[in-house]
């Protein structure tokens, strides 16, 4: 695709998670494809989240494979595995349903290191490690602050999105369930998104509840982790 092209994913309380062709040069606003998660239930998903097990998940048909998977977090705390390429057009993608949450589930993400590996938060300060081969999750950690969002920083840590705390942001090792003691990262309200550059050097944003987005840049000195916290 040209750099005027991107590709747009949405999702809702309907159960459906659609894709679309964006161009804004073009104007073109096209859906490529939807999927009707467990649609051939009475009651669909409530989604609330949403992420792909590959970096570019809308590959040509006849080139995906049966890895290509993605997973959808719902409000109920389900946990959805789906294929991207489905066995027809418009049938239900999802192929398993996981051990999950009991509340709702905030936000999930895929290790790009570990494929097959994805981290989910919930609404409850849980956060849960899975393995797409296994239906239960291989690390369930309690965490004592009120937490909203979630980035892969560099696996086997994640940064962790604070609200109502003098932090705005918290890094852990999922791998051990520690906190990785990093100083500085706060001066946002409560955070409601958060995102890792990585490109060049480590930089994290954050954005909170008042409109505000601060970046923190995070030389590798500032990470003390030991062999064993890199065995993930």
């Amino acid at each position: 695709m040209s750099n005027s092209t991107c590709v747009l994913f949405s999702a809702g309380c309907d159960g459906t998670l659609n894709a679309w062709q964006v161009n804004a040069d073009q104007k073109v606003f096209e859906n490529i494809v939807c999927y009707n998660i467990n649609g051939d239930q009475k009651l669909a998903p409530d989604i609330t989240c949403f992420d792909f097990i590959v970096i570019y998940p809308l590959r040509p048909t006849d080139e995906k494979v049966p890895d290509d998977v993605f997973v959808v977090g719902t409000k109920t705390g389900k946990l959805f595995l789906c294929k991207i390429k489905a066995e027809a057009e418009g049938c239900n993608p999802v192929y398993d349903v996981l051990e999950g949450h009991g509340t709702c589930v905030l936000d999930v993400a895929f290790s790009y290191q570990r494929p097959g590996i994805f981290v989910s938060i919930s609404m409850d300060s849980e956060l849960r490690v899975y393995d797409i081969s296994q239906g239960s999750p291989l690390k369930i950690v309690c965490l004592d602050i009120p937490i909203s969002c979630m980035s892969w920083l560099s696996p086997p840590c994640v940064v962790l999105g604070l609200s109502g705390c003098e932090e705005s942001l918290r890094v852990y090792n999922v791998n051990s369930g520690r906190v990785v003691p990093v100083t500085g990262m706060n001066g946002c309200g409560d955070v409601t998104c958060v995102s890792v550059n990585q490109f060049g050097s480590c930089r994290v944003a954050a954005g909170d509840s008042d409109g505000n987005v601060k970046v923190w840049e995070l030389p590798t000195r500032h990470f003390k982790l030991s062999d064993d916290d890199l065995d993930f």
